[in-house]
């Protein structure tokens, strides 16, 4: 990311990532979230930061991304695409709001291949308690961005650089008021919970 780029942080979140970006890497970032209450937290936290002037929020389904006259350097979008429902819509209107030379940066939770039924089945699980309404293999992923328009598509699988975060869940699930917690939360958040610890 070059200084001077604007980025579309696409599922920001609380805005981590966006404030980083622009405090290191001197680019400006429009963050996009489905949820009101982040961009509201997300606007404190860059304001406290220091980096307000050059990160924004806005409150939009990325399944309806809609950005008139904008156009963007960089496009960001980690852990957020599993929660689309189109993605390849997703990835052709990713194209249609880059410049000339625009990258879009892509993490992704994949559909893993060679799984046992049990293994389906869990994958399932925390999918619905995700809110994940699919996930694609690897291959589908390279398939949508060639569909778009992308070119010069480079990926790699991290899953060992980011698998202990699996490791983490499962310590933090057993701990005592996240124990206390799940006793006043429905069925589904406990076989959400359970999924996970498997």
């Amino acid at each position: 990311i070059p200084s001077g780029s604007r980025v579309l942080d696409v599922g920001c979140g609380i805005g981590g990532s966006a404030c980083w970006i622009a405090k290191n890497l001197g680019a400006s970032v429009l963050g996009l979230t489905i949820s009101p209450a982040q961009a509201e937290f997300a606007q404190i936290a860059v304001f406290f930061s220091g980096c307000a002037a050059e990160v924004h929020f806005e409150v939009m389904d990325a399944d309806e991304l809609e950005l008139r006259d904008s156009r963007f350097d960089v496009i960001w979008v980690v852990e957020a695409s599993e929660h689309f429902r189109d993605k390849p819509r997703f990835f052709r209107r990713c194209y249609d709001l880059l410049n000339p030379g625009g990258v879009v940066a892509l993490c992704a939770w994949l559909a893993g291949s060679h799984l046992s039924l049990p293994q389906k089945n869990l994958v399932e699980q925390v999918c619905r308690g995700m809110l994940c309404p699919s996930l694609g293999a690897f291959d589908d992923h390279i398939g949508w961005l060639e569909q778009a328009g992308f070119f010069q598509i480079e990926g790699e699988d991290c899953t060992r650089q980011v698998e202990r975060t699996w490791d983490y869940v499962v310590e933090l699930l057993q701990t005592g008021p996240v124990q206390a917690l799940l006793q006043t939360t429905d069925d589904r958040i406990r076989q959400f919970v359970n999924a996970c610890a498997d």
